[in-house]
């Protein structure tokens, strides 16, 4: 008679422990949620801040162009500030996308969906042998080479003729390798009369060539010229 209570007692305990074993999982599992939470935002929050610090320098926009150096001096101005910011090969991408819009946003539009950049995120490189294949495609840069080679002074100033030189260098440094070539190609491209005043002197550097002709456009006087001529054959 005295030997049943037990069981129920034993009943009791079982289900109490049972309950703790539960209550130790779920705890254990709210602790897990937490800690695993925060990991998706980080992300986000250091793209924000990417974000944040690359609008700082308020760039221009790109809405699409057919001058091929409209979009060579975009690419350069955002790589400027890349070089000055902490930002990774993907982060490159989605600044420089940021900054897309109307045409040239329909571009990158495309481009997206054709290498599903939501799934593997492409890399600055990529973007941008895309980005020239569109806006500075290699018929253009043979057409700038060509520009190049064909350059002469012509009415231009010399001031003008040397801006175009170097822009157009720019796209042609395999043609003129060194520092003869390219002193040789801007001599060639020379006004007679300055050609002719500074050929014979054969100066071995761009620079020199620039510093010369410079004298002689000021004051063309056959003093001035001989004094040039002069002033290379003492050096």
């Amino acid at each position: 008679r005295n030997i049943h209570p037990e069981p129920e007692s034993s009943t009791g305990n079982t289900t109490s422990r049972l309950l703790e074993a539960l209550e130790r999982l779920l705890a254990h599992t709210v602790q897990q949620q937490h800690q695993q939470q925060p990991q998706e935002p980080q992300v986000n929050i250091g793209i924000n801040m990417v974000m944040k610090q690359f609008r700082d320098f308020h760039l221009s926009e790109f809405k699409g162009s057919t001058n091929p150096l409209v979009a060579e001096n975009w690419i350069m101005e955002l790589e400027k500030v890349f070089n000055m910011t902490d930002v990774t090969e993907t982060e490159k991408v989605i600044c420089a996308s940021f900054m897309l819009k109307e045409g040239a946003s329909h571009w990158w539009d495309m481009i997206k969906r054709a290498y599903r950049t939501d799934e593997q995120p492409m890399m600055w490189a990529s973007f941008k042998t895309l980005f020239f294949e569109k806006y500075f495609p290699r018929v253009k840069r043979e057409e700038k080479e060509a520009e190049f080679l064909s350059l002469k002074q012509g009415n231009l100033t010399l001031v003008e003729y040397e801006r175009k030189f170097d822009e157009l260098f720019r796209y042609a440094p395999h043609l003129v390798d060194t520092e003869e070539r390219k002193a040789r190609r801007f001599e060639k491209g020379l006004r007679p009369e300055l050609y002719n005043a500074i050929a014979l002197l054969q100066l071995p550097t761009y620079s020199e060539i620039l510093q010369r002709v410079q004298l002689i456009a000021k004051d063309p006087t056959p003093e001035v010229v001989s004094h040039v001529g002069q002033g290379s054959s003492s050096a």
